[in-house]
């Protein structure tokens, strides 16, 4: 809810029982702020933070693992022996506080700069709010301010 400056005001906009209040003039950063906590949706998608941790993903019928070298809100960036296409589909598990998030996701890079290593990055598709928050929480933990 928006309501005036005026003193007077914010007792009248408070009884009505608003998840939020914002004085006007609305700053559009606060208002994006403020719907972000309320609906749960992370402002930030490219915020990454180091994790490593083992993968067990799954293409088709065939497991493989992994080891994530990043992670993000959007997806993480692992290193694996299998060899993975671009649009190629994975489902993968990874524990994060002793907690597992389980999602699908889709290769979106490939990077072969280190002579060896295949690095795949992954956009996940389907994750829960609970894993949103649990992978948000971890990364902004862990990144230095």
């Amino acid at each position: 809810m928006a309501c005036d400056q005026a003193a007077s005001s914010l007792p009248a906009c408070t009884e009505k029982g608003p998840n939020a209040i914002l004085v006007k003039p609305v700053n559009p950063a606060e208002l994006f702020s403020r719907m972000s906590e309320l609906l749960v949706v992370p402002q930030r998608q490219d915020i990454r933070s180091f994790l490593h941790a083992s993968v067990k993903a799954r293409e088709g019928n065939s497991s493989f693992l992994g080891v994530s070298q990043n992670i993000s809100i959007s997806g993480l960036l692992m290193e694996t022996d299998r060899i993975l296409d671009l649009g190629d589909r994975v489902s993968f598990s990874i524990e994060i506080g002793r907690r597992e998030v389980a999602a699908d996701c889709v290769v979106m890079r490939l990077d072969k700069s280190v002579p060896g290593k295949v690095m795949y990055g992954v956009k996940f598709l389907n994750l829960d709010t609970k894993s949103l928050v649990l992978i948000d929480q971890y990364v902004r933990g862990k990144v230095k301010h």
